[in-house]
């Protein structure tokens, strides 16, 4: 597969700055172990959890390394103060007033931005491995939220030139980028096999066919023709219904009047002679 020429070029000079430091990282790994240790993953790979302070007897040199970076935090970027201000170049224009207030309004502007941001948390970050490595480096990006994010990276992935007046003129870092199109794309070009995990071996779909859905067929059936058709309707329900239309023909005798009453009770007083008498 062909590569591409600028990207040939930038693992070029990555290979060249990583050799060029690697007497420097071993140094850099006993001086982690010893004031940054949960840091010191230089050339030690480590995983998270383990153990990064089984060399150290004391915590003179990882406190002393506390309070230097947090002097230099409260003296450089403190935030209580506004700690930089904003000049033009040229002297003439700085003799002017509106551009003088123009300036001061971006300054407390800045200020805001850099005061609602993470900056004071990743500068301190940045000042132990300033201290600890002697260089370090900051990301800066835009944030849909508080404008801007700063991240300081670690002394592992960059690798630092310098120009001829000391200032730096290439840094190249090494990190790796999760590739969030991986998993839509694997899903599109195996979708059986992902719908299939996705609804968990279709196993709830499988035991609401072969268990539920008859079971629940034989339990209507059971309700509709066993319960009600039978049980129900020759059962409780029969006998209450045949008692009730007897009750509401018996009502109807008892209208109330004596002369209905007597002519009951001679009925039967008739019948009773009448069985008497054929015995």
């Amino acid at each position: 597969m062909a590569q591409d020429p600028k990207a040939k070029m930038i693992i070029e000079r990555y290979k060249t700055l990583k050799a060029q430091r690697v007497t420097w990282e071993d140094h850099w790994q006993d001086i982690a172990d010893y004031f940054l240790p949960r840091k010191s993953n230089i050339t030690i790979k480590r995983t998270k959890g383990d153990k990064r302070h089984d060399q150290i007897y004391d915590g003179t040199a990882t406190h002393a390394l506390e309070l230097l970076s947090a002097s230099l935090n409260g003296m450089l970027t403190n935030t209580i103060s506004p700690w930089f201000i904003l000049k033009f170049r040229n002297e003439l224009i700085n003799e002017d007033d509106a551009a003088v207030e123009w300036l001061e309004s971006c300054s407390k502007v800045m200020q805001q931005v850099f005061a609602r941001s993470n900056f004071q948390q990743e500068i301190f970050e940045l000042y132990h491995e300033l201290l600890a490595f002697g260089t370090s480096a900051m990301f800066i990006t835009d944030d849909f939220k508080d404008d801007l994010r700063f991240k300081t990276i670690h002394i592992s992935e960059i690798f630092i030139t310098e120009n001829e007046r000391g200032m730096v003129d290439c840094l190249v870092r090494r990190f790796q980028v999760k590739n969030k199109n991986i998993p839509t794309w694997l899903a599109k070009e195996n979708k059986p096999l992902y719908n299939f995990l996705l609804n968990k071996w279709y196993f709830d779909e499988l035991y609401d066919f072969l268990f539920i859905k008859p079971s629940k067929l034989i339990g209507i059936f059971l309700w509709k023709n066993i319960d009600i058709n039978t049980i129900d309707r020759f059962g409780p329900d029969g006998i209450s219904n045949l008692i009730k239309k007897l009750s509401n023909k018996a009502v109807k005798f008892q209208s109330g009047h004596i002369y209905q009453y007597a002519f009951i009770m001679l009925l039967g007083f008739s019948a009773i002679l009448t069985f008497l008498i054929l015995n």
